[in-house]
């Protein structure tokens, strides 16, 4: 299999040679045959310098694309960075710098934050989708995106049955297991909230060789194990619960935690703050990390490369 080849279209390339036309070479006991297919194009119609009989991969139902290497060697010179665009609230979609894409609770038709152009559902292709949380407002466009993508979930292991997607989608886990998807090691860590149906909120830690480990909090409160989570990772960017209101940890505790346990983060990232009534604003977080030059206010759309610091 070619590096960067999706796990899930084993022994499948194809060849495009207009627009809905493709050739499949499928691998069997005798040999490789090729056959047409009539494939929905995913990434393609999009970008006018495709050249015919460019190789791209191809999932049944799922559509094709370029291979992860072709699709994203212009982001990344020097294998550090790592792209992750803020898709409004509580989402991001991370990218590793081989490629891998990691699009976190994916909150985005319906979400307020989320630019128009990034709620159409269609485009996203992610390697793996994970959810912090049963709450609307962090699962709600989860399946519909693996039906299309045919990305599998990651969630508690309790929550996780609750999407209607094939058992094979399903990868259920729980505080301390590991996912591992393309370069990208993931970590489920606890999170202190509430989650029905079934299970409990999650935090998420993403490391992949060479680039700077992400911490996504989900929705929480301040936790001693916040120290734990420092120890062990030492996470170098923080996607951090700064919403308040009723229902998680205001700025000003946001800040206590980044203050008491999470001492060596280079990149501070709010999130889940101004999208609706009673949440915090924009200011009240840049109010309460006033001073704190490691803040990075991200705007709904906007991609943000964080790169290891060089010792």
């Amino acid at each position: 299999m070619a590096p960067g080849r999706r796990q899930d279209v084993p022994g499948r390339q194809l060849e495009l040679l207009d627009r809905c036309t493709v050739v499949v070479e499928r691998a069997d006991p005798h040999g490789t045959r090729r056959e047409m297919h009539r494939a929905r194009i995913v990434d393609v119609e999009r970008d006018h310098s495709v050249i015919h009989g460019e190789r791209f991969d191809f999932s049944p139902g799922h559509g094709l694309r370029r291979p992860v290497e072709a699709r994203n060697s212009h982001l990344h010179s020097d294998g550090n960075p790592q792209p992750s665009p803020f898709l409004g609230h509580a989402a991001f979609q991370v990218e590793s710098p081989a490629g891998t894409t990691i699009l976190i609770d994916p909150f985005l038709s319906q979400n307020p934050q989320t630019p128009a152009g990034q709620r159409d559902l269609t485009p996203y292709f992610p390697h793996a989708i994970l959810v912090t949380h049963s709450h609307l407002d962090h699962a709600l466009d989860a399946a519909a995106i693996a039906t299309t993508s045919g990305a599998p979930i990651i969630a508690s292991v309790e929550h996780v049955t609750a999407f209607d997607v094939p058992i094979a989608q399903q990868s259920g886990g729980n505080v301390g297991g590991t996912f591992t998807v393309g370069d990208v090691t993931i970590t489920l860590v606890p999170a202190m909230h509430s989650s029905d149906p079934g299970g409990r909120p999650l935090g998420f830690i993403l490391e992949t060789p060479g680039a700077p480990t992400v911490y996504h909090t989900g929705d929480t409160w301040i936790f001693g194990d916040m120290a734990l989570i420092q120890e062990i990772y030492a996470p170098s960017v923080l996607l951090l619960q700064t919403g308040g209101g009723p229902f998680n940890q205001n700025p000003t505790t946001a800040r206590l935690a980044v203050t008491k346990y999470f001492t060596t983060a280079t990149a501070i990232v709010p999130m889940h703050f101004g999208t609706f009534a009673g949440l915090a604003t924009e200011t009240d977080v840049r109010t309460a990390f006033a001073g704190e030059s490691r803040l990075t206010v991200m705007t709904p759309g906007q991609t943000t490369t964080f790169t290891t610091p060089v010792p």
